[in-house]
């Protein structure tokens, strides 16, 4: 009877302990990203910056920064992290895109280089550095004149073989992307959205 008494008081404190774990874990998280938010505003505040938003891309609870030199849409962004208590630029990743997007189940960025085709670059965050995921390239039957829609999207893979996708998955793929919407670069959005 005493032995069962301590492997239950042993047992609750095991799941009491284990219920504070997560929360320490948050409260470091949430100091890196006060750092990193500091770092990006001073780093901000006298650049030529015109627009901003932040995105955590790879899950690490610390947000990048991508920005935007201009106001045209059609503009290069670049992508800063915060990462060992420096803003580092991870790269320009985007060299006309119309839109960025942020895939939370891939994480990563995707940039919509459209022109005559829609072409979208994938870039991850790993461990500080930019890594170039496949491209997307969308392509489209032509009939006639006019394009009359969708045949298949096609990637590279990783050993450089092209592979084709389905118009329906590659939909159910674009449906997960999120618009990364940016924000003018003032005090008062720093403040906000940082």
């Amino acid at each position: 009877m005493k032995r069962l008494k301590v492997v239950a008081i042993l047992l609750c404190m095991t799941v009491i302990a284990g219920c504070f774990m997560p929360a320490a874990k948050s409260q470091a998280r949430t100091a890196k990203q006060k750092k990193a938010k500091v770092a990006y505003t001073r780093m901000m505040k006298y650049s030529s910056v015109k627009k901003f938003a932040t995105v955590d891309v790879n899950g690490d609870g610390i947000k990048e920064l991508v920005t935007w030199k201009t106001d045209g849409s059609e503009a290069p962004q670049d992508i800063f992290t915060y990462y060992k208590g420096k803003v580092i630029m991870l790269n320009t990743v985007c060299g006309n895109a119309n839109y960025v997007y942020y895939d939370r189940v891939k994480k990563c960025i995707i940039c919509d280089n459209s022109g005559t085709a829609e072409i979208y670059s994938r870039y991850k965050v790993v461990n500080g550095h930019v890594k170039k995921m496949p491209n997307y390239e969308v392509r489209f039957r032509v009939v006639g004149d006019s394009s009359s829609g969708l045949i298949y999207a096609s990637y590279n893979t990783s050993n450089g073989q092209l592979q084709e996708m389905t118009k329906r998955k590659f939909l159910s793929e674009k449906r997960r992307w999120k618009k990364i919407k940016p924000h003018k670069n003032t005090k008062k959005n720093r403040n906000k959205y940082l």
